[in-house]
């Protein structure tokens, strides 16, 4: 495991059968922010290039919802199903809130909340022990690589937050560097690197 979220939702984080098997239309103010969050995503050029994909209907593919798709059969992914499915986002609620706002002229509730947001890759081949000349493990370049591509996409996400049919971002946060698999799970996993961002967000109705 790369990233740890809440214990409570460990599970659905490793490659087993709690992967999500249906996502249902968002209806209601999580789930149309997370709607909103995962659109905002897919418009990021920087995101694109990151996924390998050349416009946002593609990077929605491998943009999901608290964790991968299920796949086919049953029981875990494999490491080169895995590695076939990187690089990806998950996203999730942590937090909701709505606050009343009544005036003499109307009333409703500003809502906010937090997000997670989890990008997770393959490390280049090239980049890891007997990697390209056979030199050893890269752990700098590996480092700023993930980082520009992080940074980039943090920037494009502030540029559109609160434009038309956007939410609007009161925080971005990376709490912690990026991690990468742990030395006992490199043999299911493969070498895969990750990080997570809290993004809190507010949005009036």
């Amino acid at each position: 495991m790369i990233i740890t979220p809440d214990p409570v939702l460990v599970e659905l984080f490793l490659p087993g059968p709690n992967f999500v098997a249906f996502v249902p239309t968002p209806r209601g103010t999580l789930q149309l922010a997370e709607s909103h969050l995962r659109t905002m995503l897919s418009a990021s050029a920087e995101l694109q290039s990151w996924l390998g994909v050349t416009s946002a209907a593609d990077a929605l593919s491998r943009i999901h919802y608290m964790a991968l798709p299920r796949r086919g059969g049953a029981g875990a992914y494999g490491r080169s199903e895995l590695e076939s499915a990187r690089p990806y986002v998950l996203i999730y609620t942590e937090s909701f809130r709505g606050d009343h706002a009544a005036t003499d002229t109307f009333y409703r509730y500003q809502h906010s909340g937090s997000f997670a947001v989890i990008l997770e890759q393959t490390i280049d081949a090239d980049l890891l022990d007997g990697g390209l000349g056979g030199r050893a493990e890269d752990r700098a370049t590996m480092h700023l690589e993930f980082q520009n591509t992080i940074g980039v996409i943090i920037d494009e996400l502030e540029t559109d937050s609160g434009g038309a049919g956007n939410l609007a971002f009161s925080a971005i946060e990376m709490s912690e560097p990026w991690q990468r698999t742990l030395d006992d799970d490199v043999e299911t996993m493969g070498h895969a690197m990750g990080v997570r961002l809290d993004v809190n967000w507010e949005f009036g109705q």
